[in-house]
């Protein structure tokens, strides 16, 4: 399980006792956990950070990942993604969590949590999920050409896996192309969609500013679908190596965007 993936039951943990908690300090040390792993893509480096805004109906949410250090074993994160549900809540306000993460596994060796210039309190570690034989079909896909919906052509990796008696397609862009790793379309037994215009080079504001003071800017490629939902990739370093080189996704109900990427993250920590 990763941090992202990890966020959603963060939040419903933090509204369940927060209901009960009211006013109370709450020592979150004996309710937080850290992820089992994380999702570090290749070339993450110390210095790198992310920070990403979240916003589900009417709540809003921003959390950081950053690698502050390194051993000769393991990376220094810290980070207030599996944090950011609690931090309306007493106790909540202004906690990070300290973990150090093998550079081979990616595994999560230890986790604290503490306030910059306060005390690190040991927290648990989820356990890692049962490893699962691997899905039917071809993981790595064939080559195959995809209509865009300007009826252009082009070259796509299409898979496809079953699962619990369905049967799940996906077309991804081929590497090598200007559409390299964008899903194009995916059709599976209960839900299915595909591009409704052709994928568009954009300009991703970030809440960062260049030397001369002003918003700095990614870019990316913007792909809108048939059921509502759009995302924004990028081949940025730090996004890939920290968000899955995602800038952006929103659907009907919900909205995600990365606000910051930086590469000179210290530590804000008291590590030991």
């Amino acid at each position: 399980m990763s941090i992202i993936r990890s966020a959603p039951l963060a939040l419903i943990l933090a509204l369940t006792c927060g209901l009960t908690a009211q006013a109370q300090q709450i020592d979150l040390s004996t309710m937080v956990q850290a992820p089992p792993s994380v999702n570090f893509g290749e070339g993450v480096k110390v210095g790198y950070r992310v920070e990403i805004e979240t916003k589900v109906g009417s709540t809003n949410m921003s959390s950081f990942t950053a690698v502050v250090g390194e051993t000769e074993d393991a990376w220094e994160v810290e980070s207030t993604q599996m944090l950011a549900a609690y931090a309306s809540m007493p106790g909540g306000k202004g906690l990070v969590m300290a973990m150090a993460v093998d550079k081979k596994t990616l595994e999560v060796l230890s986790a604290k949590i503490g306030v910059p210039g306060g005390e690190l309190k040991d927290v648990k570690i989820m356990k890692l999920p049962e490893k699962r034989a691997k899905p039917q079909g071809q993981p790595l896909g064939t080559p195959e050409e995809f209509t865009l919906p300007s009826g252009k052509k082009v070259m796509a990796r299409v898979s496809t896996s079953k699962a619990g008696g369905q049967t799940y397609t996906s077309w991804v862009g081929a590497k090598g192309t200007k559409f390299e790793g964008l899903l194009l379309g995916f059709k599976g037994a209960n839900s299915s969609r595909t591009l409704s215009a052709d994928p568009v080079e954009v300009d991703h504001e970030l809440q960062d500013q260049d030397k001369d003071g002003k918003a700095r800017t990614v870019v990316g490629r913007q792909v809108a679908y048939t059921d509502g939902s759009q995302v924004v990739m990028t081949k940025d370093p730090v996004a890939k190596c920290m968000h899955f080189g995602l800038l952006s996704s929103k659907t009907p109900h919900s909205e995600l965007k990365v606000i910051s990427l930086r590469t000179d993250a210290k530590r804000t920590l008291a590590w030991k």
